[in-house]
């Protein structure tokens, strides 16, 4: 039995489970090479930046810029996206994982900030188009080792491999983005097989390379080729979900995502299992899954084919990434890595400065309702350009706009005597002004959801009518969201009432009929109604 599963392993190192324990000493490093060209801009770590910075909305800018919004697998310590219930690296559960933050190590190296808390940020960087850096890299310091290419790679690849190395690497590296980023931007996967045994296992129980989750790089040039050569564009405005965005690319080029990931996967596990040269011989352990999935992974010793009960499953899985990954090779005697991993940026000074003020940057928005305003121009930071007679009857700081999905910013909320205000306290350009009568409903929302994922006065708008449509639109959304909800939200909602009292719809008599809406997890002004015949909600 244990040759036979000796055998069963050799190969792509999976057959039922996965080898495991790779041997010290039995691996070739490939040293990094390194390209420091000029000191950091600022030579501190992200959170000696953030404290140093005095203005508010600068912080708030640089928080935005240079921390990720991630969850942290409880079991391997992996930061992966919010979206993910999975974790991408041991496939723990990580549905109830709370929010935690990284640093946004791509926008260190772009702004010149010198380390992180756990390393310096230096790496070489050999050209602009990133499939370009990682292919040069690939071939000139993996490819072209000959103990590397003879200890990893088949022997049945190894020709392929010495005849045309680019080829090569054009025909079995992985390579992809993932959507959306766990390090903010959009950036390049790039993995030369084979996959560690580990990785193996996870692609082929398709929890690798996930479904709306990773592109393809040639799905994705595919798509701007065409682009390209048939000058045509893509309409993406409003479009956040990978399955929205793929099916509007689909509608617009005939490009099908979904046929694409399908070849992408039986091509990566053939690739994979074609390329790979892991022996038996290498390793300590077989990791061995139960058949009924209940319990946890059993660690079985090679040399006798006996359970090591002392042995943990994710504790070898590190070990492994350290011997046979080579990030920072070679490593020092303590274990830690004497290669980098960032390089300073080439021209920090040219930077555009990030603490700079965002003077008429406004979002992209579009609000279809005759009684809404774009509020430009102001006399003061928190004071638009009166009407007259117009006074603060009630203000609110600290609250986010929402117009539909687009953020507008943080500002201040000022219910004057003449109409509803919300200015941004980080750009003067953006801010909205809204007549009391166009406020068709208003309600707190505090049961949360998808579409509300926050505590929120909500608002819906009267929307636009025009003499040439024989439908009205649907009226523009607005969510107010305050820092503190627990002691603000009832306030700002008990204000408008008073204001939408003092302020009465012209057009008692409406009796148009609108789509029903699932108002469970709102709270409406007194005497509110959900009877068709009721045209408002105040």
């Amino acid at each position: 039995m244990l040759a036979a599963l000796q055998h069963q392993l050799s190969g792509d190192g999976v057959c039922v489970s996965y080898l495991a324990g790779a041997k010290q000493g039995h691996w070739p490093a490939i040293p990094w090479q390194n390209d420091i060209t000029c000191s950091p801009r600022f030579p501190g770590t992200t959170n000696n930046l953030l404290e140093s910075l005095k203005s508010p909305a600068s912080k708030q800018k640089a928080e935005a810029m240079l921390l990720n919004e991630v969850k942290i697998c409880s079991a391997c310590g992996k930061a992966c996206a919010l979206t993910l219930e999975v974790c991408n690296s041991c496939s723990g559960d990580i549905k109830t994982t709370a929010k935690s933050y990284t640093d946004n190590v791509m926008m260190c190296f772009m702004l010149g900030i010198g380390k992180t808390c756990d390393y310096p940020l230096t790496v070489p960087i050999r050209a602009q188009a990133l499939y370009r850096v990682a292919k040069d890299v690939a071939v000139s310091q993996f490819i072209s080792n000959p103990e590397f290419v003879k200890k990893l790679f088949s022997p049945s690849v190894v020709s392929e491999i010495m005849r045309d190395p680019g080829s090569f690497i054009d025909t079995y590296a992985m390579a992809g983005f993932n959507y959306p980023p766990s390090q903010m931007q959009i950036h390049l996967q790039f993995i030369l097989p084979p996959l560690m045994p580990f990785h193996t296992r996870l692609l082929m129980e398709d929890k690798h390379f996930h479904f709306l989750r990773f592109f393809e790089y040639r799905y994705v040039r595919t798509v701007l080729q065409f682009l390209v050569e048939s000058s045509a564009t893509v309409d993406l405005v409003g479009q956040f979900d990978a399955e929205s965005v793929v099916d509007c690319i689909k509608d617009c080029t005939g490009i099908d995502y979904f046929t694409h990931h399908r070849e992408m996967m039986c091509r990566f596990k053939h690739n994979n299992k074609t390329a790979a040269n892991w022996e038996a011989a290498d390793f300590e352990y077989a990791v061995l899954s139960s058949s009924d999935g209940s319990a946890s992974d059993s660690v079985i010793l090679l040399r006798s084919g006996e359970e090591a009960p002392m042995k943990n499953a994710l504790a070898i899985q590190s070990n492994d990434k350290l011997i046979l990954q080579n990030y920072g090779r070679p490593y020092s005697l303590m274990g830690a890595p004497t290669g980098t991993y960032y390089r300073y940026a080439k021209h920090p000074d040219d930077i555009c400065d990030w603490t700079d003020p965002m003077v008429n940057q406004s979002p992209i928005v579009d609000i279809n309702s005759p009684g809404v305003s774009f509020i430009t121009e102001r006399t003061g930071p928190e004071e638009p350009c009166w009407q007259p007679d117009e006074h603060v009857m009630h203000k609110f700081t600290q609250v986010r706009c929402y117009v539909g999905d687009a953020c507008l910013g943080t500002g201040v909320i000022l219910m004057t005597s003449t109409r509803f205000v919300w200015l941004s306290i980080e750009n003067e350009a953006v801010g909205l002004g809204i007549e009391y009568k166009s406020i068709q409903l208003h309600a707190t929302a505090t049961e949360l959801c998808d579409e509300i994922p926050e505590p929120c006065l909500y608002l819906q708008l009267e929307p636009e009518v025009s003499e040439d449509d024989d439908e009205m639109e649907d009226p523009p959304e607005i969510r107010l969201v305050p820092s503190n909800p627990e002691s603000t939200l009832q306030p700002m909602f008990d204000a408008l009432n008073e204001m939408q009292l003092a302020h009465p719809d012209d057009d008692e008599g409406s009796t148009d009929a609108e789509a029903p809406m699932d108002m469970s997890g709102f709270t409406f002004a007194p005497g509110f109604s959900l009877d068709t015949d009721t045209p408002n909600g105040h």
